[in-house]
């Protein structure tokens, strides 16, 4: 059978009460929505935009039941949080644990991106909060900071510096880094204070996740800014 009637069997009506259904729509909005193709259908762009307004007109109407629940179910209800890889080792399984013990009944999704990333998503009503290390546009919500974290030096256990304890900006200039990919939070601040530095790092390698990023680091690949104990495996040390 073709898409549309598929579609139609999903939605529980015939094929022509879709079709109908659908030329209406078009006809009110005045722009073709779909495209037929022998026995399958796609999106147009015009499609393609409207679908995203649909989705986010029905989050809010989810929303809507949802805060009518918890205005009758104190306690209840639903979260989505959203947050960087760095935090997942520590801070927000914590917080999680804490706030889980005070409403143990409220569902919680998490989600798990970059910095610009989850700003994104709960600015389209996808994620409820969002932990950060920075907002691209501070003034579209409410923030507050939570705490501070210094970032240190990882090196492989080989290198000349591991056993330093501490190093100086000075003592890294010309070393090789692997760093997060732009967009990331880490890698602005990584950027932001060698700028300050008066130093332009040598980048070898640019990574989307932490796991491997920390593997090269152990294959002598270069060194690397990160958080304390961020994946932190046999053959690396931080100074």
């Amino acid at each position: 059978s073709s898409d549309l009637t598929k579609a139609a069997q999903h939605l529980g009506i015939s094929q022509p009460a879709l079709s109908r259904a659908i030329a209406a729509l078009e006809a009110e909005i005045g722009v073709p929505l779909f495209e037929h193709r022998r026995r399958s259908i796609r999106l147009t762009e015009g499609g393609e935009v409207f679908l995203n307004y649909v989705e986010r007109a029905f989050a809010a109407i989810d929303d809507g039941f949802d805060a009518l629940l918890d205005l009758n179910e104190p306690g209840r209800g639903k979260i989505r949080i959203g947050f960087l890889r760095t935090l997942g080792y520590g801070f927000i399984p914590h917080l999680i644990r804490l706030f889980r013990a005070k409403y143990p009944d409220v569902q919680m999704t998490l989600l798990q991106d970059n910095s610009a990333g989850l700003e994104d998503k709960m600015q389209r009503g996808n994620l409820d909060i969002i932990f950060v290390t920075q907002l691209n546009d501070p003034a579209s919500c409410n923030a507050a900071k939570l705490a501070s974290q210094e970032l240190q030096v990882v090196v492989p256990t080989s290198h000349r510096y591991a056993n330093r304890g501490s190093v100086t900006l000075d003592d890294i200039r010309d070393e090789t880094f692997i760093c997060f990919r732009e967009g990331h939070a880490l890698r602005d601040i990584f950027v932001r204070i060698f700028t300050a530095a008066g130093i332009a790092p040598k980048i070898g390698f640019e990574c989307d996740d932490g796991s491997y990023l920390i593997g090269f680091v152990t294959a002598g690949l270069g060194i690397a800014f990160l958080p304390p104990n961020y994946g932190q495996v046999d053959g690396t040390t931080s100074v």
